[in-house]
């Protein structure tokens, strides 16, 4: 199979890329309301030409998603998660080529890669639909029937994907479990898989005149009229105040109820952790912990007593109530200068180990501020999901750790990751295992300027002929 698969990706590697040009190019930043619906039915209408014979821009509340299903007349159902929109642009000026212009360029060592916004995401996806169209061409059918649900709010916090799932999960039938196609390697070439995410919340909490029925009712009044008039930034800072136990070495919610319900990893994952920090002995692990590798960026852990693999615990098993931000008033060039502000904000988002529950936090959290009497704070929930859990021995996992074997890559296994993604949704609602970051290449610049996707490896990192090969065997073995 290898040899004629391989043939047609050569032979179509030119129209593969022109197509991922077209999603490049297509904005579709879900937080600036741009372009969502665009990019969807552009994928609509790439997964109808493909052959998938149910194909719909699912209408949400929001922004739209998408459902397409293969029915490849398998015994098994694949569940595959992507995500249809992408970041903010940021800085334009910081940026060395044209955000939505899919230019390929030589970068970061790298002969070939693609730069654009969403190339991250975008990239590792239309290369799994490459492979699909490779195998169709080559073999006819696909070896196991395939549903794609996918998100066009992941940028928002997935606010209303669950609709998207609802609306098709009825119509499967023996799912296997489910992946999320992704530029699996590092910059070194490593290849990490987890086999978890934590669930996630994420919410305003708002202090307004309005609700609390003194201080400004709209918009402000001048900064001098505080001496007689109350003030909802400091009533929102002084509601902060009790969500934080005093005296503790790293934040401790102090809402009762926030650190019930945790399951101490234990067995298998604790197995893995033990080889994480076996793997990593005599490593600095502010340099290589994701979400804050790098040397400097962070000046010490907030416990300096706990042994690598309680600091794993911590890390992956401690829930977070983390402050990602605060506005009120004058925030800069285009707000104004000295007013007592009528409203004020601070965004805050939760993550949270197997076994909790989201709701049963956000409830906790309500009847704690009332009880202090902040009734008036108002919870303006954007996104919240479950956590996704699955096991060494799922099929969607050794398929993978078994392809993988067969390009001589030893991964280094997570039993979950500090961060979230809602991959927790397809697991709940559907009953199937996910495994997150399926696949080879790399992608750089999510989070910054300049994102690209590789599409000409070095000799370490894969290029995309060889990711859209993976994918086609990874299909093959599910069927195994």
């Amino acid at each position: 199979m290898d040899q004629e698969v391989l043939k047609y990706l050569n032979g179509s590697r030119d129209d593969a890329i022109t197509f991922l040009q077209q999603l490049v190019r297509q904005p579709s930043v879900s937080a600036e309301l741009c372009g969502v619906r665009e990019c969807a039915e552009i994928l609509a209408e790439r997964h109808s030409a493909l052959g998938f014979q149910q194909v719909e821009v699912v209408d949400t509340a929001g922004l739209p998603g998408l459902y397409a299903y293969f029915d490849a007349g398998s015994r098994c159902t694949l569940v595959v998660y992507a995500m249809i929109d992408s970041n903010l642009v940021g800085d334009l000026g910081a940026w060395s080529f044209p955000p939505f212009g899919g230019d390929i360029v030589s970068l970061d060592g790298f002969p070939e890669v693609i730069v654009g916004r969403g190339s991250r995401t975008k990239g590792p996806y239309a290369t799994f639909l490459w492979a699909i169209e490779a195998l169709v061409k080559t073999k006819g059918n696909l070896p196991v029937n395939v549903a794609c649900f996918l998100d066009g709010e992941e940028w928002l916090g997935s606010t209303h994907y669950r609709d998207v799932v609802r609306r098709h999960r009825a119509s499967l039938r023996n799912v296997v479990g489910g992946i999320s196609p992704s530029a699996g390697q590092s910059r070194s070439g490593e290849v990490s898989l987890t086999l978890g995410t934590r669930g996630f919340l994420y919410f305003d909490l708002v202090a307004s005149g309005k609700n609390w029925g003194r201080g400004p009712v709209t918009d402000h009044v001048h900064s001098s009229a505080q001496s007689v008039v109350d003030s909802p930034a400091w009533r929102l800072v002084q509601a902060l105040n009790t969500l934080c136990a005093p005296g503790e070495d790293c934040f401790c919610c102090a809402v009762p109820g926030f650190y019930d319900d945790i399951e101490e990893p234990a067995g298998e994952r604790l197995a893995l952790l033990e080889r994480i920090a076996e793997r990593w002995r005599g490593r600095d692990l502010r340099e290589v912990l994701p979400g804050i590798a790098g040397v400097g960026r962070v000046e010490r852990f907030c416990r300096d007593d706990l042994d690598t693999v309680d600091l794993l615990k911590q890390y992956l098993y401690r829930p977070t109530f983390n402050i990602n931000g605060l506005s009120s008033g004058y925030t800069g060039p285009g707000s104004t200068l000295f007013t007592l502000p009528g409203e004020a904000r601070c965004r805050i988002d939760a993550r949270f180990p197997p076994r909790q529950d989201f709701s049963k936090i956000l409830k906790s959290l309500r009847t704690h501020l009332n009880q202090h009497g902040y009734r008036d704070i108002e919870i303006r929930t954007y996104g919240a999901y479950e956590w996704s859990q699955c096991s060494l021995s799922d099929h969607v996992v050794k398929a993978n750790i078994t392809c993988l074997s067969e390009e001589g890559i030893s991964p280094l296994i997570w039993p979950t990751r500090a961060s979230s993604a809602p991959f927790g949704i397809l697991q709940h609602e559907i009953g199937c295992p996910v495994l997150s970051a399926v696949g080879l290449g790399y992608s750089g610049g999510a989070h910054g300027t300049d994102e690209y996707f590789v599409l000409e490896g070095d000799g370490k990192v894969r290029g995309v002929s060889e990711c859209a090969m993976f994918f086609c065997r990874y299909l093959s073995r599910l069927q195994a």
